[in-house]
């Protein structure tokens, strides 16, 4: 590894250790049951609920030779919270866990961004996976399940 790769490495790090300790999991909870829309990749669009779960799980990173690419919104958004806590069926300290460890690791870690970005680099590459609080728009080239 680089000395430049390294660095890297350890600002990833501590930017995911300071939001860890910036937003307290106690005082996240779901506002309500929304739906939430799973959208898949073209590349990744065979992939079932379990395999999606066991992705966000930090228990499934690939798919036919390629590295799934996952998305997710910033924490303390209502789609996170409830995605993880009711999809994923864990608490988000538990969650956020799994990934710091992964990420020491040097394992990819689920990439934070916008909701409405997050349909938008899903639509481009095709082994990535990601979840949004509304329906994508029904032309854009990417798979949807609907999660209640």
């Amino acid at each position: 590894m680089t000395g430049l790769e390294e660095k890297k490495k350890r600002v990833l790090f501590f930017a995911f250790l300071i939001s860890f300790l910036l937003f307290p999991v106690s005082s996240i909870r779901p506002s309500d049951s929304k739906n939430l829309y799973i959208i898949l990749g073209s590349g990744v669009a065979n992939l079932t609920v379990e395999d999606i779960k066991k992705a966000y799980k930090g228990e499934l990173s690939s798919m036919g030779g390629k590295e799934i690419i996952l998305y997710e919104p910033p924490v303390g958004s209502d789609a996170k919270k409830i995605f993880v806590q009711e999809f994923l069926g864990m608490d988000m300290e538990t969650y956020r866990k799994i990934w710091l460890i992964k990420l020491m690791g040097g394992s990819q870690v689920p990439k934070v961004v916008k909701e409405d970005e997050i349909v938008n680099h899903v639509a481009t590459q095709s082994n990535a996976v990601g979840y949004v609080s509304f329906h994508p728009p029904a032309d854009r080239n990417v798979k949807v399940i609907t999660i209640k």
